[in-house]
């Protein structure tokens, strides 16, 4: 009765129903058609049985009256009275109601709609786009949900109201019955829009993946009917100052694809993964390659293998414990870089230093050196070696010991190489003065077999990383026995020479004979050294069959 007074009084009032409601035009027929029924049994006279039918469904309209009545009130308390105006009855009054439904009714009612909507192109823009183009796949503002740095706008009218509706996990069909309803109004597409636009910042999950380029992922947000069926929920969102914190840590780790602040959660950890990994493998080469140096490593590299132990797990607070572990991962990468830095400079130059030393070392054993020579060599030696444990540490200066040691070792050969070059030099010389000389039947000296020449000298000593002259290819060891063989060699040079210069025709036979060898005198001391001797002996430039003649000193 009260609906239907307020209704007598404002005879110009329009309540628009929604369309989906039936039980209020079912009601408001059935009502009508009761009406016109006993409208028609009135104008019949009346009767006992014309009495029973009135009385009946009279009843019966009433109970619709009241019922509907109840429906409309309902409707109207709980908003559902749109408009209230004027009735023009004009021949335009549909277009008219139209226009006022679009542009007043529906803006009170649906307060966030949106005034156009978003199409599937623009879905698959949001899922396949690179970030630097988010922010231009749609320019108006009921959809320009991205900034210009391609980060999602969490305060925007299609995003906010989302993320606060999935408080609880919900399904998209549940999603499009929320937010196609008052006061939003969205279309189906505008949704999933949304929902594209949140999981692609990193702020939910569809169907338990939190990565937008997943292909099921593409699949629930292709169609309405699809998207019905996916499960929704927010993620684990990190801090925006914890994302920049794992991007400082990871992103310098691997080798192509970097993080971004609007990568998933589920991205960070799959990538984090990747970087220990890569770091991982790293340390350990490094390590084996500063262990064949000699160097003691003392990494602590167990860091890593937990944390590729954790982030396999992909428990909840995996990211967490990286981010506690942060100064230690990016200490351990500041070591691989310095320590690759330091190989590439020094791994070559330290292996062919260690090959100078084993075979310096070989000198040493074969006796090459006097003792204190042998003495001074064997302590740089090891000095040497010691250092090599600490070389880790990039604290050391192995260099300066390794040249001291060259040097030292250098000091030592190049008297005996100068002496070596000094025999080699009279060689060439003798041979130089005898070439063109000829004997008693015509020979000529340069013609004869024994007249072969020795390499020529080498000159100045250079020692690289080999006890070996780089010129001459020849060691302090081997240059001593040298100096020995060329001073017989000498000898036994003149000596062919004296044998060749005393060749005569023999008369009668036609053959050649050799005269009788000369004498020389040496005198020496009644007692000396071998040394000594060898000396004297080293200073006769004599052929092999010149007769010494012996005199002792008084």
């Amino acid at each position: 009765e009260g609906l239907e007074f307020e209704s007598m009084n404002h005879r110009d009032t329009v309540y628009v129903i929604p369309e989906a409601d039936d039980t209020i035009g079912d009601l408001a027929r059935e009502i009508k058609s009761l009406d016109a029924s006993l409208n028609s049994f009135r104008t019949k006279k009346t009767g006992e049985g014309i009495h029973e039918i009135l009385t009946k469904y009279g009843r019966i309209m009433n109970d619709k009256k009241n019922e509907l009545g109840r429906v409309l009130r309902k409707a109207i308390d709980s908003g559902q009275l749109l408009y209230e105006g004027e009735l023009k009855p004009t021949s335009s009054l549909i277009n008219e109601l139209k226009d006022l439904l679009k542009e007043k009714v529906i803006p009170g009612h649906y307060t966030e709609i949106t005034y156009t909507t978003a199409t599937s192109k623009d879905i698959d823009g949001v899922l396949s786009g690179p970030q630097n183009t988010l922010k231009t796949i749609r320019l108006d503002d009921d959809h320009r949900v991205f900034n210009d740095n391609g980060e999602l706008i969490e305060t925007h009218k299609i995003i906010s109201p989302v993320i606060e509706y999935l408080e609880e996990d919900q399904t998209g069909e549940t999603l499009l019955e929320k937010f196609s309803s008052p006061p939003y109004g969205w279309t189906p597409e505008t949704i999933i829009y949304s929902v594209a636009c949140l999981i692609r910042g990193g702020k939910i999950m569809v169907n338990n993946s939190d990565y937008y380029g997943k292909a099921d992922v593409h699949k629930a947000l292709k169609s309405v009917s699809e998207f019905k069926k996916a499960r929704i929920r927010r993620s684990v969102v990190l801090k925006p100052s914890d994302k920049q914190y794992l991007m400082d840590i990871i992103n310098p780790l691997l080798d192509d694809g970097r993080l971004s602040l609007q990568s998933p959660r589920s991205e960070f950890i799959s990538r984090a993964l990747e970087a220990m990994k890569h770091l991982d493998k790293r340390m350990n080469e490094l390590k084996e390659n500063m262990e064949k140096l000699g160097a003691d490593v003392k990494w602590n590299l167990d860091t890593l293998r937990t944390m590729i132990n954790t982030l396999t797990g992909g428990d909840s607070d995996c990211l967490d414990d990286l981010l506690r572990e942060r100064d230690s991962i990016r200490e351990l990468k500041e070591t691989a870089d310095k320590t690759e830095q330091f190989l590439d400079k020094n791994y070559e130059l330290i292996r062919r230093q260690k090959t100078f030393l084993h075979e310096l070392e070989g000198e040493i054993s074969k006796g090459a050196f006097e003792k204190d020579q042998s003495e001074k060599l064997s302590a740089i030696l090891k000095e040497y070696k010691d250092t090599l444990p600490s070389i880790a540490s990039f604290g050391t200066d192995l260099d300066s010991t390794f040249e001291n040691l060259r040097n030292t070792y250098k000091s030592y050969f190049n008297p005996i190489h100068d002496d070596r070059d000094e025999w080699l030099k009279k060689i060439h010389e003798y041979l130089d003065s005898i070439q063109d000389e000829r004997n008693s039947i015509g020979k000529r000296a340069g013609d004869q077999d024994w007249f072969r020449r020795p390499t020529p000298p080498c000159g100045e000593l250079e020692i690289q990383f080999s006890i070996k002259c780089e010129k001459c290819h020849t060691g302090l060891n081997e240059a001593s026995l040298y100096i020995t063989e060329f001073s017989n060699r000498l000898e036994k040079l003149k000596d062919s020479f004296d044998s060749f210069m005393r060749e005569e025709p023999s008369q009668g036979s036609g053959e050649t004979h050799v005269s009788k060898a000369r004498t020389k005198k040496l005198t020496l001391k009644r007692k000396l050294t071998y040394r000594e001797l060898k000396r004297e002996l080293e200073k006769l430039s004599l052929s092999e069959d010149t007769e010494l003649e012996i005199e002792l000193e008084d």
